[in-house]
């Protein structure tokens, strides 16, 4: 928690110090009440006081009116502080939780975003949502309980036990009996509720999990009916985390219960005491044993009730423990792939790969990485356009990705040149400045259109968005009423599959781009329009490196060149008619596509 206390702004700081001197100052007030109370008890039935005790400080009095009057403006001045001082320090510790969360979340977000591709495929998106929303509030409430309750409770038991062994030091072996019985019991109580608390967690994690990948795939449960087994998979989710959650509430109800009972012992066996110094004591005395009982009550009631308070703080504490640990567990993960903000400026996108293999990283420590890429070897010209065709697997978007940077090569696996300099040595934060990746599956925001084909160019212009507009085909946009200012749904669900992919060839059309790739992004559009679209694409950015991935041959055969990749190997790199004509692999993926568009 401290680690995370640390991230925090210096503003966010401070309220938490404040936060703290106010809940110092409240429990010391709550103390030293009683022994107000306690001479407003005395006074009753003795007249002749004519003196107020303020712990060191004597105040004499002209008489029994004056006593009294000064110890009700006391008493009504102390009862005044403490409320202010209450509300004060529960408004900054509240204030204080919600800004933490606030901060938490942007940290977090902010890290996250910059993570590289392999760092973030290490957690699923059930257990990221379940970090921002659950994790988030746990953690927000066990930073509001540390510098409020911990404080308020921990001072009110040590200024219970001094003002209580003041008062009377025979009542104070209560204390000697209650204190330690409840530390024990509340720490055996929070020894094992702490697992079940780390168990909770990661059961909501795969609860989100399931519960998100069934949604997605909403449409496919339908189809084949799967309502049944994919609400029993849920249920058994559920029913684990409702067990977990049973278990620890069934722990923590008994048991807390139980500390409350034995303050409740503490209490009897206090006046088993207060029966025998009564039998014991002389008759003179006796007047101020009443005072006494009730300041004494009074304290130890505070002690006892802090203690068990404290006890309770720590059981939330401990809850945002796990949390907190998950939390750092994110944030400590360090991007696998740099920003290099001083690493190389390139200009034009010559892309060379020399001998590059590649197999994606495993978490499990004992399975061997299948190659997905095998010593591949080839040159792009800066300008060129290549198209990149090969069965399903066989390698095309994992060629993208690390030509992206989205992971990193490791020593021995080969080299990737951008114009001549090496990947590992460019600066990224320029690089993908002038980089755009279209993929299959488009990435559509919800907000309005106009926001979505500006939101990695917010400088343009409203001749600039209809350029872009016109180059991508997006002249459904203008058959709409708010045309620009159209409402987009989630993901974009209000528009088609096709409108959807041309509306994402805007977002990555940039005045800059000198390398942009499409990755099997027009597979929803029909040949015209696909044509249009990239006959329009060469016009207009001619100096522009492009990479096609396509499962048609159409869709790349006007490209300077086109590569094949077989289950991770290049098995041609030509052009369309020196493939057609010499490459047998090629021949044989266009002969199969004629024979279909024969047959329809």
């Amino acid at each position: 928690m401290l680690k995370i206390f640390k991230m925090l702004s210096t503003k966010l700081k401070w309220f938490a110090v404040l936060t703290v001197i106010f809940s110092c100052i409240q429990p010391f007030l709550s103390m030293y009440l009683p022994s107000i109370v306690k001479q407003l008890i005395s006074i009753s039935t003795n007249s002749e006081v004519n003196s107020i005790n303020l712990i060191f400080w004597t105040i004499k009095t002209n008489g029994y009116n004056q006593t009294l009057t000064y110890l009700i403006i006391i008493t009504l001045s102390i009862i005044i502080v403490f409320i202010a001082t209450w509300f004060t320090s529960s408004y900054l510790s509240k204030k204080f939780g919600i800004l933490a969360a606030y901060e938490i979340r942007k940290i977090l977000f902010n890290h996250l975003i910059y993570l590289s591709q392999s760092n973030i495929e290490k957690y699923t998106s059930g257990t990221l949502l379940t970090r921002f929303t659950n994790d988030i509030s746990k953690l927000q409430d066990g930073l509001s309980t540390i510098f409020r309750d911990f404080f308020v409770s921990i001072l009110l038991c040590v200024w219970g036990i001094v003002f209580a062994v003041l008062t009377n030091i025979y009542f104070s072996i209560t204390l000697l009996v209650v204190i330690p019985l409840t530390i024990l019991g509340s720490f055996f109580i929070i020894k094992k509720l702490f697992p079940l608390y780390r168990k909770e967690n990661y059961s909501l994690d795969a609860i989100n999990d399931v519960a998100k990948e069934d949604v997605s795939a909403i449409t496919l449960i339908k189809s084949y009916n799967l309502e049944n087994t994919r609400y029993q998979n849920f249920l058994a989710k559920a029913q684990n985390n409702y067990n977990i959650g049973k278990k620890a509430n069934l722990l923590g109800g008994t048991a807390w219960p139980l500390i409350d009972l034995i303050s409740a012992l503490g209490t009897s066996l206090l006046f088993i005491i207060v029966g025998f110094l009564i039998k014991n004591q002389m008759t003179d005395a006796q007047m101020n044993l009443v005072g006494n009982i009730y300041q004494f009550t009074s304290y130890f009631g505070s002690v006892s009730g802090a203690v068990s308070w404290t006890m309770f703080a720590s059981n939330r504490v401990v809850r945002a423990k796990p949390t907190a640990q998950r939390f750092l567990e994110i944030f400590n993960e360090q991007p696998a792939i740099p920003m290099n903000k001083d690493g190389k400026i390139v200009n034009n996108i010559s892309i060379t790969f020399e001998n590059v293999s590649f197999a994606y990283p495993t978490q499990e420590a004992n399975k061997v990485p299948r190659q997905v890429l095998k010593n591949l070897s080839f040159k792009i010209q800066s300008g060129q356009s290549i198209g990149i065709i090969g069965k399903t697997g066989s390698g095309k978007s994992t060629l993208i990705k690390l030509i992206a940077r989205e992971y990193a090569l490791e020593p021995g696996q080969g080299r990737i040149l951008i114009d001549n300099v090496d990947l590992a040595e460019v600066n990224l934060d320029d690089y993908y400045s002038k980089l755009s990746i279209i993929l299959q599956k488009s990435k559509v925001l919800s907000g309005t259109i106009l926001e979505n084909i500006t939101f990695r160019n917010s400088h343009y212009t409203e001749a600039d968005v209809r350029e872009v507009v016109d180059i991508a085909n997006c002249d459904y946009i203008y058959e709409f009423k708010e045309q620009f200012d159209y409402p987009l749904g989630q993901k974009g669900k209000n528009l088609s599959g096709g409108q959807q992919q041309r509306l994402s060839i805007t977002q990555g059309l940039s005045k800059n781009l000198k390398l942009f790739v499409l990755d099997d992004s027009s597979s929803a559009l029909d040949n015209k329009t696909d044509f249009e679209i990239r006959n329009k694409l060469r016009n207009y950015y001619k100096d522009t490196t492009m990479l096609i991935i396509a499962q048609r041959i159409g869709s790349i055969k006007h490209c300077d060149k086109i590569l094949i990749l077989d289950q991770g190997e290049l098995v041609g790199f030509d052009t369309h008619e020196n493939l057609l004509a010499n490459n047998p692999y090629y021949q044989k993926i266009y002969e199969s596509q004629n024979k279909k568009e024969l047959n329809a």
